[in-house]
């Protein structure tokens, strides 16, 4: 397994899973955010997509392959981790389909809830979360 930066060629072959469609994908190509890619096998399983909105608060999203295990879930979220801290963030956060199966997934990686987002996209309700890293000065402020 490994992470690496992305390239257009990572998107051959790549099957997104049930959440996720082409044009999700595609999003990847406008240049517009970070993305790092997983290879496992040598195999594209997942894509971690970030990019910074303001100061020292980001946001992001994993898209990941049909079929993606826990295994490989281990390594996206020490990087995820990392890059975190790499980058100084004092938020990170994320939106997502508001469904059990991501709601469990993103409590795993180490995201709060911090509320819901009804009828956002294609009418579907979305969750809102976020890393917040204590303590950190913002603005003059401690958070």
């Amino acid at each position: 397994m490994m992470i690496r930066r992305f390239t257009d060629i990572d998107l051959d072959g790549f099957e997104p899973n049930e959440f996720s469609t082409i044009d999700d994908v595609r999003e990847l190509l406008t240049g517009r955010f970070h993305v790092q890619t997983q290879i496992v096998d040598h195999r594209v399983r997942a894509f971690i997509v970030f990019r910074n909105y303001h100061g020292r608060c980001w946001s992001g999203f994993l898209l990941l392959c049909a079929g993606y295990t826990l295994q490989w879930a281990h390594e996206v979220k020490a990087f995820l981790h990392q890059a975190i801290a790499d980058l100084g963030a004092v938020r990170f956060q994320t939106e997502s389909l508001a469904v059990r199966k991501i709601q469990v997934w993103h409590k795993w990686l180490g995201f709060a809830h911090e509320g819901l987002k009804r009828k956002f996209i294609n009418d579907r309700d979305y969750d809102c979360w976020a890393i917040v890293k204590e303590g950190a000065l913002w603005a003059g402020k401690v958070m």
